[in-house]
This record gives C-alpha cells, structure tokens and sequence, in this order.
C-alpha cells in the first residue's frame, strides 16, 4: 500500500502492482469495517470518522486508478486498472448497502451526541444518511442487491463509454498540399506525413484552428462530421442502455425520473429548479444569439457574394473569424504568439502568489507515466509549508483522455497528531506540443481553458476539509463545483494580470493595449449564441434523463438534433452523433446545467474582485478561505452568501455575456 503523502511510481507501476493494491485495500477495508460493526456504544469518532478513515483508503486506490485508466500509454496498464477499478466500485456499491454497517451509522444517528452535532460533522452524517435513502434502505434487501448491480453495471458501460471516446481520438482526415488554404506552417508542420501530406486528427489542437482558418467549405464539412461522429455507433447504444438502467434505478428508489434521483443531493434539488433555470436563461439570451446569428448571416453573405440563411456547425468558427479580422482587425494567430504556453503557466503561478498566498516548485525527473508530464509541489507563502502536489500532462496523444479536466488522486484531509493528507492532482489538457524550434503557443480560449483548470487544481490543492468524504472538488455538490474554475477564466481576460505574463515569445514585449482592446472589443461576439449553446447541452442532458424513454419512437439523436434546431437555430451535419462523444452524460450525467448554474455564482464572486481589487491580497485570502478552503464542509449556497454578503444573482453573468449593452 502507498505510504502517507508519498507519490506514486506511475512509471513503474506494473499490472500486478495494481492488482495487489486492490486486494490490499479491500482486505484493509474489510477489517476496519468489522471493527466498526461491532462498537457497542457508538460515537463520532469510532463510527463517523472511522468510516471516513476507510472511504478514504479506498479512494487513495480508486482516483488513481481514474487517472491512469485515461492517461497510461500502456494497454496492459490501462486494462488492469480499469479491472481494479471495477472491484473496487463493486466493493463500495457493496458498501452503500451493508445492512450491518447502516445499523451502527443509524444507531450513532439517533444518540444525542448526533443530534447535537453542527457544521462539518453535522453535514458530514445528514449527507451520508440522506446517501443511505438513495441506495434504497427504504426497500427490502433484495431490491438493495438489484440497486448495487445496477450501479455496478452502469458504472462498466460508462467506462466503455469513455474508453470508445478515447480511442476515436486518433481519427482523422488527410489532405493535399493545394487543400491547405488557410491554415498556417507552424500548422501544418506539426501534421505533415512522410508522404507530403498532411494528417488532421480529431483532438482539439487540430480541429479548432482547421475549423477557424480552413478556406475549404467540404473539408471543414468532412472533419466536422468525423469530429461529431467520434465512437458511433458503439457509444449511442451504450448511452440508450445507460439511460435506461439509470431510470430504472430511479424507479426502484421512488423517483419519478432518474432526472429527479440525480438532482436531490444538489443545490438545485429538483428538476422543475433546473427547468425553469434554462428556460429563463435562454429567453434572458435569445436577443442576443439572434444578433449573433444574423451578424454571421451577414459576413457569410459578404464572403460568398450571395443571400445566406443557414450557419452550419463547420461554418460558424469560419466566419466569426473573418468577423474578428475583417472588421475588428484581429488576428487570433497574432495573439498566441503572446501566449507561450511555459509564460502561461508561469502566469497562473504568479496571479495564485499574489492573490492566494501560493508558491511553487518543479520536481526534477519525476516518475510520471508519459516523459511529457511535468509534476510540482504547492506551497503555502505564509508558512512556508507544503501542501499539495500536482502533474501537468498536457499534449495529445493515442489513447488519452481527449478533453481537458483536473482528476484527484489524492485528497487532502486532517490526520491524528494535527497531520494532514496532502492533496494530489493532474492537470490533463491537450493543448499544441512544440516542433523544433517553435514553441507551443496558445490560443487565448486555451489560455482560459487552463485556466479553468488549474481553478479546479487550486480548490484541491488549498483544502482544508476534515473529511475525506468533504475534501476535493470531486466531494463538492456537482452544480457548484464550475464555479471556482469559471471565476478563475476572468484572471485571463484583465488586462493588470495580463501585462504579468502575456509576453512576444521572441521580444519579450509585453501584449499591446491596442491588440488587448481588440481582443476585449470581440470578447462577446456570439456570446449569445456560445450561451445557447450551453442551454442547448443542459436541456439536451436534462431531457434525456427526464422525458425520454430508450428504445421509443425517438432516439438519442433525433433528440440532439431537434433541441439544436429549436434552441440554436442550426443542424447537426446529416447523419452524425454527437452524443457518443458527449462525455458530460456519463459524469455529470443529467446535471450539464450546472455549468452556467455555477456561473452566475462564479461571475457574482468575480465582480467583488472587479470592484475591490483583481489582484487584492486580502480578497484573494478571503477567498480562498471562504470558498475553495471548506470543500463540501459547508453548504455551497452559504458559502457563496458569506463571501458576497448577500443574496448572489445573475446581473454579473448578464453583464459578462454582453446583454447590460443591448437596448
């Protein structure tokens, strides 16, 4: 078993390795949940924090076990990690039933030490109770044994699921030497085959720029349908078969729909909340995504010397580009090359050091599973103690996780003897690897790409939580957990953090007020369209789980491609699938919403830095201490509450999204 804040030998790591780790902490498990069966006199520490003790241990197994499963090039790895993973998911579904131990949990819950618990502990011992109603402890045994196999066997699907995205990241279209109009060298070196010709895969390095600068109509038309046809047929199958045992599972527990099971633990709580958030959001945003749509119109018709009606899904980054050159003289290649990305990174460490008391320190030869992957040591500035270690992998390759996102592995929680668990994450993210000579140079939408991830390292890596059942974003309540990482994207857009980093990678020169003000002048064109198209994939996760029954009369798609019309106003290409790449639906499952949900909290934080200050020391402490700092210790609304010192609502995220200028 890995010793107490010792970091894995990722690359040594060998498959019978894993598996001895897996039967080792179901073993250790096993004997610490006897112990705590037969407490004849029950209280907090030997029932509650005992318990935690053990959920902890199986979490320092199954989170790495999650990263590696994504991010370990070899298969035999990967394969063996997904089979642990699998017994230990089984081990705690196992768990979540065992009559024996809900007995001891709900004796300790009727003593009057319970009763009398407040804050963390008190949270700690309702949510797991409230868990304890979701695994069905209102039903007889064998329906609990069918809600542990049915967890179990959604759980595998959704595995699959991600494993076929995974694989599809490697397709791909080949083009000619006279197809490459539009698209730069440092481009298409890095896509050149031996051949002379250039290879254009599916991961987003690739697609985003040929989608933007691609003066070829079919070829965009091409790569975008193979972009959105990523793991069809295999993942739309498997997405009706997750569906349906999902709202099963929701009927046995008494749930209407499995919309209403998933919503009850969040801040939300029920789906009418959730329908009536997109419903309203979208009518507050409609004016502004038909300005964007018929601005588009009008450059299309421009371009092509004729009357346009329809932007189609490969046209729309095409023409917001010439929009942003021709009439904005902006230049998105001109901008990355003040985005190198090592200046980036330096960026974010600095903007944490000033505003959050944070410093950093770079391991030298680590033991990481790929040689691309970097890995860091957090520090508290103040005391100068460690806490918390992270990795950065962050080019595509075959067989990775082809999104961006921040995976735990291990999380941060208070020991014996004032000790504490150091926290430990991954950044993975798929931004341009250098060639040559030519460094990697980011985008300004990767550079807020990082930095909503690194928002999401941060509220790991600064936990403070007492619980490993309340420590880590992966703890905290689904539509809340966005906020720290979309309040982070605004450090990306000032122009006082940009000037610390934002540099000419071969002048050193500092970004130029006139081409940031370019870049802040188009900052909310398509707003509007980009926000209905997040209101698109709520509704879309949302109705799937609470309207839809597979194997009807409509499918997935049919569903997918009436919801873009009705909210967007455009089509899907013609026989594609989007939702078998849709990997939202297997974490987040119905809960897409929450990612504006958590940006109206994230954006109404954001203007209290606006108007005291974007680097203030003592907000950016306040911060940390009140929001990132308690993890789920607290309940997320009055976290939000006590920062503010308010009610939060959503003038800020209508003032970022461009509406405060529309009469």
């Amino acid at each position: 078993m890995r010793a107490s804040n010792k970091s894995i030998s990722f690359k040594d790591l060998s498959h019978s390795n894993i598996a001895e780790a897996v039967a080792v902490s179901i073993r250790n498990a096993l004997e610490a949940l006897d112990k705590i069966k037969q407490i004849e006199n029950p209280n907090f520490d030997n029932v509650i924090r005992a318990y935690d003790k053990v959920y902890n241990s199986l979490n320092r197994i199954i989170l790495p076990l999650d990263l590696i499963i994504e991010v370990d090039p070899r298969e035999v790895v990967r394969v063996a990690a997904k089979t642990g993973q699998a017994k230990l998911k089984d081990f705690l579904y196992g768990l979540a039933i065992d009559e024996d131990l809900y007995n001891v949990i709900k004796g300790f819950s009727e003593t009057r030490e319970a009763q009398d618990l407040t804050g963390p502990k008190k949270k700690y011992l309702d949510d797991l109770m409230l868990s304890y109603i979701k695994a069905g402890f209102n039903l007889g045994e064998e329906k609990r044994e069918e809600i542990k196999g049915l967890k179990s066997h959604i759980d595998k699907l959704g595995k699959e699921y991600g494993t076929n995205m995974a694989a599809a990241s490697s397709d791909y279209i080949e083009i000619t030497e006279d197809q490459t109009g539009g698209l730069d060298s440092s481009y298409l070196i890095a896509r050149k085959t031996e051949k002379g010709t250039y290879k254009i895969d599916v991961s987003y390095p690739s697609v985003r720029p040929f989608l933007k600068y691609s003066t070829s109509d079919s070829l965009r038309k091409e790569l975008n349908t193979i972009f959105y046809n990523r793991a069809a047929p295999r993942n739309v199958v498997l997405l009706d078969s997750i569906l349906y045992l999902r709202q099963h599972l929701a009927s046995l527990l008494g749930y209407d729909t499995y919309a209403d099971y998933n919503f009850s633990s969040n801040m939300a709580k029920t789906k009418k909340t959730v329908w009536d958030f997109e419903n309203s959001l979208r009518e507050k945003v409609l004016i502004k995504g038909n300005l964007d749509r018929q601005e588009l119109l009008r450059i299309k018709s421009n371009y092509l010397n004729e009357k346009a009606s329809t932007i189609e899904s490969w046209e729309s980054k095409f023409y917001t580009q010439i929009l942003k050159e021709k009439e904005y003289q902006l230049d998105e290649r001109e901008v990355k090359n003040y985005f190198e990305q090592n200046a980036v990174l330096e960026g974010l460490f600095l903007i944490t050091q000033k505003l959050l008391g944070l410093k950093y320190e770079e391991i030298d030869s680590p033991n990481v599973w790929h040689p691309d992957v970097r890995m860091f040591k957090c520090f508290d500035v103040a005391s100068d103690k460690w806490i918390g270690s992270f990795y950065l992998d962050l080019y595509p390759r075959e067989n990775k996780y082809s999104h961006a996102a921040m995976f735990s592995i291990t999380a941060g929680m208070a020991k014996n003897n004032n000790e504490f668990e150091m926290p430990e994450a991954a950044l993975v993210c798929n931004f341009s690897k250098p060639v040559g000579d030519q460094p990697s140079l980011m985008s300004h939408s990767e550079v807020e790409t990082f930095f909503h991830e690194f928002g999401h390292l941060l509220h790991g890596m600064v936990t403070k939580a007492e619980f490993s059942y309340q420590s880590g974003p992966e703890e905290v309540v689904i539509d809340f957990v966005e906020a720290p990482s979309q309040i982070y994207e605004n450090w990306a857009w000032n122009k006082e953090t940009l000037s610390l980093f934002a540099k000419h990678y071969k002048t050193g020169e500092i970004i130029p007020d006139d081409l940031l003000e370019k870049m802040l002048s188009v900052k909310n064109l398509n707003s509007g369209l980009s926000a209905l198209g997040q209101i698109f994939y709520g509704t879309y996760a949302l109705t799937i789980h609470d309207t839809y029954m597979p194997y009807g009369d409509e499918n997935t798609t049919q569903i997918g491609y009436k919801l873009r019309k009705e909210i967007l106003g455009n089509d899907y290409p013609e026989d594609t699938h989007f939702e078998a790449s849709f990997g939202h639906l297997i974490g987040y499952k119905a809960g897409y919403y929450s990612y504006m949900w958590s940006k109206v909290y994230a954006q109404d934080m954001w203007s209290v830095f606006e108007k005291e200050g974007v680097l203030n020391p003592e907000l950016g402490m306040r911060y940390r201490k009140l929001i990132l700092e308690p993890g789920d210790s607290k309940d997320a609304l009055d976290m939000v509450k006590e920062f503010l010192g308010r009610e939060p609502n959503d003038k800020a995220l209508l003032k970022d999204l461009g509406l405060d200028l529309i009469e």
